[in-house]
């Protein structure tokens, strides 16, 4: 254990606590707002928001084609620029494609899901969502932890003050998503680093041919990934109560808090130290980083799981009001869900600093698949209630995570060099 957490002793756990710090304020508002939210909108409104930001999830993978997740490997920062300034113009193309779809399919779309006018709201969602992700990667590289942890308060600030704001004009079906887009955009202008955006078409290419595993390996496995992980809110939403996806709304609202405090700070922090041990072909320090980052995880989301168990259902009746105690009900189930997504997820980015996709990709699709048949059979074959499929879904969480944690560890078991 002192070998663990002899690791945090340096400019790495500095990185983190800043993260933690300024990620732990911006987590701490919509905690802050979210009785005061369940208060003012119905069931109806959390669905809507649940089931859009589903839609989002998993319409955002493609965006820039994947190329920012490749900025903080380069060692020049000239090919990283480059990387930028190729992913924004991907990324603004497949906006506008969106947007056209959007115009003509519209009747289709609201015969899915009774969106309305929200579908038009996706292509934008998507735009902002494309660009904050650039530019948090561009961060990244440049160690600018603490105005990435700035530009987090500014994003939940904006969105609990616009969330509250819309309701009193009477938007209590989409005052929570148009919320999360007014956030979303502040936080764009909250970056200190703007990458350029006129193109050097010789340049755009090179980088494009010299990464091109990024949309041509993973664009495809991460849709599945993600449809995957939303698949819980789509089934939801088409063989349930309306309000029983509302319960689930709060809940997931609540729960994705402490994992992008916690989950998200680490990400960031550990793809750039893991992408300087590779740079650096250092196998040894790569390895305590990841075994001291899963150790650190896992006693945190443990211990989140378990006052969940203990305490959840009383925890929202208290805070969010006795008719939302039904969504404390499922906390309780997923607690243990979200666990295992915090210790596994966060490390995921081995995969890119290691240049293993593939590996990756295969877990991706495994999950998917698994995933549908999980649901599938709980909701439509067997038609279990909302409590026993959340149970058997939870179950699944669990084992398929450990499953991506051990494939992590092998990806750097991959990576040993002589030099180690």
């Amino acid at each position: 254990m002192k070998r663990v957490f002899d690791q945090f002793k340096t400019d790495y756990f500095g990185n983190i606590s800043v993260q933690l710090i300024g990620t732990g304020i911006a987590q701490s508002i919509p905690f802050l707002v979210s009785p005061i939210l369940a208060r003012i909108y119905p069931e109806q409104g959390f669905a809507t928001f649940a089931f859009f930001m589903a839609v989002v999830a998993v319409l955002v993978v493609p965006n820039g084609g994947r190329y920012f997740y490749a900025m903080v490997i380069p060692e020049e920062d000239q090919e990283a620029d480059d990387l930028a300034r190729l992913s924004i113009w991907l990324t603004l193309f497949y906006s506008l494609a969106l947007l056209l779809i959007a115009l003509l399919c519209y009747s289709q779309l609201n015969e899915f899901y009774q969106l309305g006018d929200l579908w038009y709201a996706v292509p934008l969602y998507v735009a902002f969502f494309g660009l904050y992700n650039i530019f948090l990667y561009l961060s990244v590289r440049k160690k600018l932890f603490r105005n990435n942890a700035f530009t987090k308060i500014v994003q939940t600030a904006c969105t609990a003050a616009f969330g509250i704001l819309f309701s009193f004009f009477g938007f209590l079906f989409s005052g929570l998503v148009l919320g999360k887009i007014v956030g979303l955009l502040a936080s764009i202008f909250a970056f200190k680093i703007r990458p350029g955006l006129k193109p050097v078409i010789p340049r755009l290419k090179a980088v494009a041919k010299k990464y091109i595993d990024y949309p041509r390996i993973t664009i495809i496995p991460s849709l599945l990934d993600i449809f995957s992980l939303q698949a819980l809110v789509f089934f939801v939403g088409k063989f349930y109560a309306e309000e029983t996806l509302g319960y689930l709304g709060l809940t997931n609202m609540i729960l994705i808090a402490p994992l992008a405090l916690i989950g998200v700070s680490f990400r960031d922090v550990f793809y750039q130290k893991i992408a300087v041990h590779f740079n650096e072909r250092s196998y040894s320090k790569a390895k305590k980083l990841f075994l001291g980052s899963a150790a650190v995880l896992f006693v945190i989301g443990l211990f989140i799981a378990l006052v969940l168990w203990f305490f959840g259902e009383a925890i929202f009746a208290f805070v969010y009001g006795d008719n939302w105690t039904t969504s404390g009900k499922f906390a309780v189930i997923l607690g243990f869900a979200f666990c295992a997504k915090l210790v596994a997820s966060p490390l995921s980015s081995i995969f890119n600093a290691t240049h293993q996709l593939k590996l990756a990709s295969a877990w991706q699709i495994t999950y998917f698949f698994t995933t549908i048949i999980t649901l599938y059979l709980a909701i439509v074959q067997y038609k279990l209630s909302i409590e026993i499929t959340l149970i058997v879904y939870t179950v699944h969480e669990i084992v398929l995570y450990a499953l991506y944690f051990l494939m992590q560890n092998q990806a750097l078991n991959k990576f040993k060099t002589a030099k180690g």
